[in-house]
């Protein structure tokens, strides 16, 4: 009886289904109800059907802990979240086995429209529930890329956006590691971000930013005076340290350009920056590689130690030199302009004070 019923579901069969759900009962449904199937598969009309039966509970979960309203904002039907929403016995904050409520899997999910009616729904208990492991919708989001989801949840006031997950990952942190450029922009933009909240183990979006090798969110963050660019992790590695261990020649080269790194601080294996380029420079080969990819290896280490000698050696004329490589001289010469022009005008209005105390004096 209910795999027929559960067909008739599947299929969008109203005259069968509706013959069906006259003969059963919420006892004889097992691991997923005819409601669940409906919402899963966008059958609005089989949908219409259920909710006319007094004896079918709306709200029974499937063997995940989904309702079927979670499944149709998991699925992003519309339709079917507007008539669930519009029937007072769905319960439209129950959460599934590891917590995540029907916001929270329009969020994930990146169901723009859907985030749109509950955020507007006064009957949502807690807009910034999170998951067992501490993920929030807006995590979420931020975690799986959804960018006008995050826009939209960045302009309600309600959004808690500094949460972080269980690990101690902030939205920032998770945009950064997979690399969704957009989102860094627009949390680096919010001044109620922390830019420099480390996660459990150390790690600063700055710092996996550097560990992903991604010269385009770095740049971001380097624009930006609110973010550190030194702090190290727990283990004592800094950014410049995991980006000559990864190999990332260009991030070194921005890093050095930039300034303001340590080439002698030590991990917790008392390293620097030196120890590990020639270490990593100078390994046998492994099994994934062949002769040209350690070649490549080998010269790309030696053209960081080069670079490190340089900083080393002369810090000031191969900072230069890496600006005018990396195209950032104009925005030297612009903080340098200033600062003389600073320089001047100040010894200026001095050279003025003093002369008018002299005069007085000689009154």
């Amino acid at each position: 009886m209910t795999d027929r019923l559960y067909t008739a579901c599947l299929d969008g069969d109203i005259e069968l289904a509706q013959h069906l759900l006259t003969q059963i009962s919420n006892d004889e449904l097992s691991l997923e109800t005819p409601s669940h199937v409906a919402c899963r598969n966008g059958h609005i009309e089989v949908v219409k059907l259920i909710l006319t039966h007094d004896g079918i509970d709306i709200n029974i979960p499937n063997y995940e802990g989904s309702t079927p309203f979670y499944i149709a904002c998991q699925e992003g039907h519309i339709e079917i979240v507007k008539l669930l929403l519009n029937d007072n016995r769905v319960d439209i904050n129950k959460t599934t086995s590891v917590g995540e409520t029907p916001f929270f899997i329009a969020c994930c999910q990146g169901q723009i429209e859907i985030v749109k009616l509950l955020l507007n729904d006064e009957r949502i208990v807690d807009i910034n529930q999170p998951s067992q492991y501490n993920e929030t919708p807006f995590w979420i989001a931020c975690r799986n890329g959804h960018v006008e989801v995050v826009k939209l949840l960045l302009n309600d006031k309600r959004i808690e956006i500094k949460r972080e997950n269980c690990f101690e990952r902030t939205p920032l942190w998770i945009a950064c590691m997979y690399e969704y450029i957009e989102i860094v922009e627009l949390l680096l933009n919010d001044e109620r971000v922390d830019l420099n909240k480390s996660s459990d183990d150390g790690w600063t979006p700055f710092w996996v930013a550097c560990y992903k090798g991604n010269t385009k969110i770095l740049k971001l963050l380097l624009n930006n005076q609110r973010v550190d660019t030194t702090k190290a992790t727990n283990v004592g590695e800094t950014p410049l340290y995991i980006a000559c261990f990864k190999g990332y020649i260009e991030v070194v080269k921005i890093l050095l350009a930039n300034g303001g790194v340590n080439l002698f601080s030590k991990n917790f294996e008392e390293k620097t920056v030196f120890d590990i380029v020639r270490q990593r420079g100078s390994q046998k080969e492994s099994p994934w590689e062949d002769k040209i990819d350690v070649q490549e290896r080998i010269l790309n280490f030696r053209n960081i130690m080069k670079l490190l000698e340089s900083f080393q050696t002369n810090p000031m004329e191969t900072r230069l030199s890496l600006r005018k490589q990396l195209g950032l001289l104009g925005t030297y010469l612009i903080h340098f302009i200033l600062f003389t022009s600073f320089f001047f005008f100040f010894f200026f209005l001095k050279s003025i004070s003093n002369s008018l105390i002299l005069n007085i004096l000689k009154r």
